[in-house]
C-alpha cells in the first residue's frame, strides 16, 4: 500500500492463514490500513509536509495503491472453477521467451501447484478503486511479451487443461486466468466495522451469497431461513454470541412490491407479541454485524477473507469472545482484525500481530512477535497481571500491593497534581518474592518484561516497596540488584500515612448499624495515646524510651496491624479493617480534609515517576 490516508509508503505486510490483529492506539490508522485491504475505498492521498510542500496545495501524487499477492491452492481453483467463477475457456499469460509447448507446461505446473496472483489496485483522489495490473506469481509477464495459452475447463476434475489449438493473446483482459482470480478476490472480502447497516428489509430472492457490503444480508438470511434444521444451527451459533435475541421473523414488508422484513423477537416466541418485535435496524448495532459475520463463515463453501474493524466497539468483551470461538472452528477463512482492546487480542490469540504507529503526519506498521507476545502474556500471569492491566500504557510503577495501586494514582492526581498520562500503576502478586532467597528470580521475571518493550508489554520505570520485614541490608541488596529501580517508602508501610483520628473515626461511623454508636476522633486519639507504643506494633521490639517521637512512631510503627486492631476495638468488634476498601476511603477524606501527612509521600512518588520516565527517555 503506498500513498493512502495516514500512509505514505508502510511497506510489505504479510498475513497468516487464521487470525491476523492489528494493534495501536486511536487515531493512528489502523482502520485505513484495513479500508486498503478491503479494496472499497476512493483515492485520498497522504497528506503531510513530505507530500504537500506549500498549504493549501495539491499532493504530488493523486494516485492510492495497494498491491496484494494472494495464494490460491489447486483445490481452491479446482473449487472457484466448480462453481463457475471462470469461463468455460480461460487465457493464461505464457513467460516470455518460450515456445509454445514449453510455456503450456511450465503453466499447467503452476495451476497444478495453486497460482499466487499479485493484484496492483489504483485509486486517483476522489474516485473509486481500478485494477491495474494482475500476474501469475513467479514470472509475472505482459500480455503482448509471451502471448497466452488458452486452457479449457474439464468438467470431469473441475481443472483447466492445456488446449494445444490455441497460443496467441487476446486485447480482453476478462478472459485471462490473472484477472479473473484478481476480480475474484474482491468478491471473497468481507469488511465488517462499526456501521449500522442502514435496512432492514430488502426484495424476496434466491442468491445466497451476501453481498461484500451486506447490502442483501435479509435477503439471505430469509433464504437461509426456509431450510428449518439449517436455519436452527446457524440461529444456535447466534444465541451464542448474542443470548438477549429469542428468535428472528421475517414478514412480507408493508409497502409490497415482493420485499421481505426482519424483526427481532427479545421475548419468547409463544407469547405471540409480533407488535413488540423491532426492526433490524433499530437493533443494537452489533446485532447485524453478527448475523452478517456469522452467515458468511457458516455459509461459505469456499475459504473467505474476513475484515473485522474494531469490535470492541460493537461488542460487548464477552461476545467477542464467543464469536472469536466460533470463528475459530472455521479455519478455513482468514481473519483481519483491528483493535485496541486487550479482550480482543487474547481471545484471538492471532497467528500473526502488528502494531500501527503514527509519528507526526504519517502512520507506520511494525510486525510484532507472536511467540514473544506469548511470553509477555506468560510473564504477566506469574507477576499477578493480565494483559488488559498494562494494555495500551506507556510504562508501569510496580507497588507493594493492591492498596497501593488503589491509592498512589489517587495521591499523584489530586495531591501532587501529576497525572499519570501514560503511567500505569500495579501492585506485584507477592512482594514476599524480592526477599531472600526467592529475589534473583523474582528480578528475573520483572527483567523480562523489561526487556519486552517495544511489543505490547510497556516498560517499568520503578518499583515501590515497604520497609516491611527487611533490613536496611536487604533495602540495599535490592537496590543494587535493580540497578536503582527499586525504591522503598520512608515510612514502614502505606498504612502508616492513614493514622489520622478523624479520618478513622469517619470511616469506622460510615459502616457502623443502625444502633450502634461509632466511636469519636476523641476517642480514636485516647486509644492512640494508650496503645501506640505497644510492643507488637514494632518488628523489633519496644523502641527506646529516649527515641520516642512522633517522626520515630510514624516511621517505624506497624500501621496495618494498628488499624486492624482499632477498627475492630472502637467498633466493639462490628467493622474488620479492610486494607484496600478502607485504605482508599481514607485516602479521600485525607485529601479532601487534611493532606499534611499525604503531601510528602505524594512528592516522593512524583519524584520517581519523573526519575524513571527520564530513564527510558534518554536510553
Amino acid at each position: 500500500m503506498n500513498n493512502y490516508k495516514c500512509f505514505l509508503s508502510p511497506g510489505r505486510i504479510e498475513l497468516e492463514p487464521g487470525f491476523n490483529v492489528i494493534v495501536g492506539q486511536n487515531n493512528v490508522g489502523k482502520t485505513a490500513l484495513v479500508e486498503a485491504l478491503s479494496l472499497r475505498f476512493q483515492g485520498n492521498p497522504h497528506r503531510s509536509r513530505k507530500t504537500i510542500l506549500v498549504a493549501d496545495d495539491a499532493p504530488e501524487n493523486p494516485q492510492s495503491v495497494v498491491r496484494i499477492v494472494i495464494e490460491i491452492s489447486a483445490a481452491e481453483l479446482g473449487e472457484i472453477v466448480r462453481h463457475k467463477q471462470t469461463p468455460d475457456r480461460m487465457y493464461v499469460p505464457a513467460p516470455p521467451d518460450h515456445g509454445a509447448s514449453n510455456a503450456a507446461s511450465l503453466v499447467q505446473y503452476l495451476l497444478d501447484s495453486g497460482p499466487s496472483i499479485s493484484a496492483t489496485y489504483i485509486a486517483t483522489e476522489g474516485q473509486g478503486l481500478n485494477l491495474a495490473r494482475a500476474d501469475l506469481v513467479g514470472y509475472e509477464p505482459s500480455e503482448s511479451e509471451g502471448g497466452a495459452i488458452q486452457f479449457v475447463v474439464d468438467p470431469r476434475t473441475w481443472t483447466l487443461q492445456y488446449d494445444p489449438s490455441t497460443y496467441g493473446s487476446s486485447s480482453d483482459t476478462s478472459i485471462y486466468l490473472n484477472y479473473a482470480l484478481a476480480g475474484y478476490l474482491s468478491t471473497r472480502l468481507y469488511f465488517f466495522n462499526v456501521v449500522r447497516f442502514p435496512t432492514d428489509e430488502n426484495p424476496i430472492g434466491m442468491g445466497v451469497e451476501l453481498a461484500p457490503d451486506a447490502s442483501n444480508l435479509v435477503q439471505v438470511l430469509d433464504l437461509l431461513h426456509r431450510n428449518t434444521s439449517r436455519w436452527q444451527r446457524f440461529f444456535d451459533q447466534v444465541k451464542l454470541v448474542l443470548p438477549q435475541i429469542e428468535a428472528v421473523s421475517f414478514i412480507p414488508s408493508s409497502r409490497g412490491g415482493g420485499q421481505v422484513k426482519a424483526r427481532l423477537w427479545k421475548l419468547d416466541q409463544s407469547t405471540e407479541r409480533m407488535d413488540l418485535t423491532i426492526p433490524l435496524s433499530e437493533s443494537g448495532t452489533g446485532v447485524a454485524q453478527v448475523l452478517a459475520i456469522l452467515y458468511v463463515v457458516f455459509t461459505s463453501n469456499l475459504p473467505r477473507i474476513i475484515i473485522i474493524d474494531e469490535p470492541q466497539s460493537f461488542l460487548h468483551p464477552g461476545a467477542i469472545r464467543k464469536l472469536f470461538e466460533i470463528l475459530k472452528s472455521y479455519p478455513q477463512h482468514q481473519y483481519i482484525i483491528t483493535t485496541h482492546s486487550p479482550t480482543a487480542v487474547t481471545a484471538a490469540d492471532p497467528n500473526s500481530l502488528f502494531l500501527v504507529r503514527k509519528e507526526e503526519e504519517e502512520s507506520s506498521v511494525e510486525t510484532l512477535d507472536v511467540c514473544e507476545t506469548e511470553q509477555q502474556t506468560s510473564l504477566l500471569r506469574e507477576v499477578g497481571a493480565r494483559l488488559s492491566d498494562v494494555f495500551g500504557a506507556d510504562d508501569i510503577l510496580w507497588v507493594e500491593g493492591a492498596t497501593e495501586e488503589e491509592c498512589f494514582p489517587i495521591l499523584l492526581s489530586e495531591v501532587a497534581n501529576r497525572p499519570l498520562r501514560g503511567t500505569k500503576i500495579l501492585g506485584v502478586l507477592n512482594a514476599g518474592d524480592f526477599e531472600g532467597k526467592r529475589r534473583p528470580d523474582a528480578f528475573r521475571i520483572y527483567r523480562r518484561l523489561s526487556e519486552a518493550a517495544g511489543g505490547l508489554m510497556p516498560v517499568p520505570i520503578g518499583y515501590v516497596f515497604d520497609r516491611e520485614g527487611r533490613t536496611e541490608r536487604d533495602c540495599e541488596d535490592l537496590r543494587r540488584e535493580s540497578k536503582g529501580l527499586v525504591s522503598f517508602l520512608p515510612r514502614k508501610m502505606y498504612e502508616n500515612y492513614l493514622v489520622n483520628p478523624c479520618a478513622i473515626a469517619e470511616a469506622i461511623n460510615a459502616e457502623m448499624a443502625e444502633g450502634n454508636e461509632g466511636p469519636s476522633a476523641k476517642a480514636v486519639e485516647e486509644w492512640l495515646d494508650k496503645h501506640r507504643w505497644d510492643k507488637k506494633y514494632f518488628s523489633d521490639g519496644q523502641v527506646d524510651e529516649s527515641f520516642r517521637t512522633d517522626e520515630v512512631w510514624l516511621e517505624n510503627v506497624d500501621g496495618a496491624k494498628l488499624l486492624k486492631d482499632m477498627f475492630q476495638e472502637l467498633s466493639g468488634t462490628h467493622i474488620y479493617y479492610k486494607k484496600v476498601e478502607h485504605g482508599r476511603k481514607i485516602t479521600r477524606w485525607l485529601c479532601d480534609h487534611d493532606r499534611k501527612d499525604l503531601e510528602s509521600l505524594a512528592a516522593f512518588l512524583k519524584e520517581k515517576l519523573e526519575q524513571g520516565s527520564a530513564l527510558y527517555t534518554t536510553k
